[in-house]
């Protein structure tokens, strides 16, 4: 099942997209890749749009044009696969995912069984295979293998070539602890999460980077034998798990593909939105944060982002035409960028959402947006650590009944509820009773004169994941590295959030979950004065009140 925040934990099994290694025979180490796509060598540490993207020349394969794959004739498909042959359908399935997409111009046919490979440079044959192959990078379940390059010194680098390679020891060995009766189901449940390696690993082969990751924790709901994701899920082409399915992609991921080979006409339905990240208080540029754009349709699973970049400046590109909130916070899943956190970006900043609407032409950019961050994250203590309770400053409850924390603004709650939390307590409910999580439904309402005022998600974050190995509590740190324990998941689950206009004003509805030895906190703030200080929501056990 899932795991806190969206990061994988070596004990817990389920289907997983492990850190893809992408091993381009011209690609430049310097440049870093843009927030969904590969870029050109003379690209600096900028983050670069659709413009810069690496594109597929071409001479190989051309606008309208199939691209043909095939499986490598390899024994090591036999273990997992019985055979070579029996892995034509589940990397059938993935190409369809990618090759049905109605704003794109992809078309991928796999060709069944090819020639004999001659690893490693089968990159360089002319031929797109998946094959079986072991890895330098033991944890990695597969990679894409670009063979990239420039047609002229000055010209863009282009894509000739890709092959997927399947991590030997993972999917040619079956693990001595697998008992001989267990040994069908282990292969069926492994088949099944090759359907999600190939996805994440062809979109590599498309041209799309890693996107970014939510950094709220995925709540869970009891079904027969184990439990479902009610949170919206990542990108595939994120570290991207609790996919819907297999193959799922979300709208992000359909976003990037057809920016890089998009359908006729389908530029000029999207739009963009443009704007800066700044730290507040200083005014200093918030370099390589992530920034969503939040449909009112489907607010968070509809979401697309982009990566602002060193100058805290950000485009988000093929936007459909409408209204968007946006979302900003610091990366999340840090092995997945490792460009950008090679910059030393700030880590500590509160997510942060702007309460009024951007309005999205067809063809059009909504630019000069600014966006302030605030540095700063508070980090909750560890199930069975608990805090002393500081006494409250006077407080007006929100339950039931509507407050204002700001001029223009008001926040309503209804009285909180029981509520499952993430899968780490999912799995360990009946021995965490005193680390409980409520939930409630929120209501926000902005009218015009408050649309600047910004909410910060304050609290709670959480630096650490729980071991189901050994039922221990252990800091990321420990696990990945320092750089993690200053990049805490947020510690809130939102099952549902819908966003309309009402009138001139905007609403914003969601359930929020979190758990009962912290509390779920979002603070007001507003550069234009129409919030006196910065006010404070705070929901806990017994209900949900406005701190000033």
């Amino acid at each position: 099942m899932g795991s806190p925040g969206g990061r994988l934990r070596p004990d817990q099994g389920r289907r997983v997209l492990l850190p893809a290694l992408l091993l381009g025979v011209f690609l430049v180490p310097a440049s870093v890749p843009a927030y969904r796509f590969y870029v050109n060598g003379q690209t600096d540490w900028r983050v670069a749009g659709a413009e810069y993207a690496a594109r597929w020349a071409a001479g190989v394969w051309g606008q309208g044009e199939e691209l043909v794959w095939q499986v490598a004739p390899q024994s090591g498909f036999d273990v997992m696969f019985d055979s070579p042959e029996g892995a034509l359908p589940y990397v059938e399935r993935a190409l369809a995912a990618w090759s049905e997409l109605p704003t794109a111009d992809i078309a991928w046919r796999l060709d069944g069984v090819g020639d004999p490979i001659d690893e490693p440079t089968a990159r360089r044959d002319g031929r797109n295979t998946i094959l079986v192959h072991p890895l330098e990078t033991s944890g990695a379940s597969g990679v894409a293998r670009i063979w990239q390059k420039r047609s002229a010194d000055d010209g863009p680098w282009e894509i000739f070539g890709c092959d997927v390679v399947m991590n030997g020891s993972l999917w040619a060995e079956i693990p001595e602890d697998v008992t001989e009766e267990d040994r069908e189901a282990y292969r069926e449940s492994r088949r099944e999460r090759s359907v999600n390696l190939f996805v994440h690993e062809f979109g590599h082969c498309l041209g799309l980077a890693h996107a970014g990751a939510l950094s709220t924790a995925r709540r869970f709901e009891p079904v027969p034998h184990g439990y479902r994701a009610i949170h919206p899920r990542d990108p595939a082409m994120s570290y991207g798990y609790d996919q819907a399915e297999p193959e799922g992609l979300s709208a992000d991921d359909v976003i990037g593909a057809s920016l890089l080979r998009p359908a006729a006409g389908w530029l000029e339905t999207a739009g963009s939105i443009s704007g800066t990240l700044k730290l507040a208080g200083t005014g200093e540029p918030a370099p390589y944060a992530q920034v969503w754009a939040l449909p009112v349709a489907d607010p968070l699973p509809g979401r697309i982002g982009a990566f602002g970049d060193g100058d805290g400046e950000f485009v988000i590109e093929g936007l459909p035409a409408g209204d968007y909130a946006l979302w900003a916070q610091p990366i999340l899943e840090q092995g997945a960028h490792g460009g950008l956190i090679a910059q030393d970006p700030p880590l500590d900043l509160d997510d942060s959402v702007a309460g009024g609407l951007v309005r999205v032409g067809a063809g059009q950019t909504q630019g000069d947006l600014e966006i302030p961050l605030r540095r700063g994250r508070t980090v909750r203590a560890p199930p069975g650590v608990f805090r002393e309770e500081t006494d409250r400053a006077p407080a007006t409850s929100i339950v039931g009944r509507p407050g204002s924390p700001c001029s223009g603004t008001s926040i309503r709650a209804e009285s909180p509820y029981p509520a499952d939390g993430p899968a780490w307590f999912s799995y360990h409910a009946s021995s965490l009773r005193y680390d409980r999580w409520r939930a409630t439904v929120v209501t926000m309402e902005w009218s015009p004169p408050a649309q600047k005022v910004i909410l910060d998600w304050a609290g709670s974050y959480r630096n650490w994941w729980w071991s189901r190995s050994d039922n221990t509590v252990k800091l990321y740190e420990e696990e990945l590295s320092e750089l993690a324990a200053s990049s805490p998941v947020l510690d809130i689950s939102i099952a549902g959030w819908r966003i309309e206009r009402r009138g001139s004003a905007v609403r914003h509805t969601m359930e929020i979950a979190w758990p009962e030895s912290a509390a779920a906190s979002l603070r007001f703030r507003s550069a234009d004065g129409a919030c006196h200080g910065e006010p404070v929501v705070v929901c806990h056990v017994s209900g949900c009140e406005i701190h000033p």
